[in-house]
């Protein structure tokens, strides 16, 4: 009877040490430049890729 407790007791101990492991924290993708300012015309217009 002691045995199957040490057994239980110790595989209890192994399942919360491993399951106590931290994520990683997700990255952000960095900004596609879908629009942006055309150089050739100035300010007030914009590039359009496609």
């Amino acid at each position: 009877m002691k045995l199957k407790s040490l057994m239980l007791g110790a595989a209890a101990t192994a399942a919360a040490a491993t399951g106590a492991q931290a994520a990683d924290l997700p990255v952000a993708p960095e900004p596609i430049d879908y629009v942006r300012v055309c150089d050739a015309y100035g300010a007030r217009f914009y590039y359009i890729p496609g």
